[in-house]
C-alpha cells in the first residue's frame, strides 16, 4: 500500500493493528465495504466522542445522558460516513485493485 501512496497510519490505522494482534484476519481499510467501515468506525467514535463530552462538557451543563446518547451516535455516523467516503474515494483515486483479486 506504500507503493500506492497511502501512508501507514491510513494503511493500517490503530484498531486494524489490535485486531490482528488479536488473530483477526482484517482487511485495510481501502478496500473494507463502506458498510464495514460504518460498523467498525462509527460506534468507537460516537462511544468515545459522547463520553468524553458528557463528562467534560455536557454533564456540568444538565444535559441529560438521552441527549448525549444521541449526539454521540450521530457523530459517529457522521464520522463513519465520512472516513467510509474517504476511503472509497483513495481507493478509485489510486486505482487500487479489488481485494479477491489480490
Amino acid at each position: 500500500m506504500a507503493a500506492a501512496g497511502i501512508w501507514p497510519s491510513n494503511a493500517e490505522p490503530p484498531y486494524i493493528k489490535a485486531l490482528r494482534a488479536r488473530g483477526f484476519e482484517v482487511r485495510p481499510p481501502h478496500y473494507q465495504a463502506w458498510q464495514m467501515v460504518l460498523i467498525t468506525q462509527g460506534p468507537v467514535f460516537g462511544v468515545t466522542w459522547g463520553f468524553v463530552m458528557y463528562v467534560f462538557l455536557w454533564m456540568d451543563q444538565g444535559l441529560g445522558i438521552g441527549v448525549a446518547i444521541l449526539a454521540g451516535a450521530a457523530a459517529g455516523f457522521l464520522f463513519a460516513a465520512l472516513m467510509a467516503a474517504y476511503y472509497a474515494r483513495g481507493r478509485q483515486k489510486l486505482g487500487l485493485s479489488d481485494w479477491d483479486s489480490l
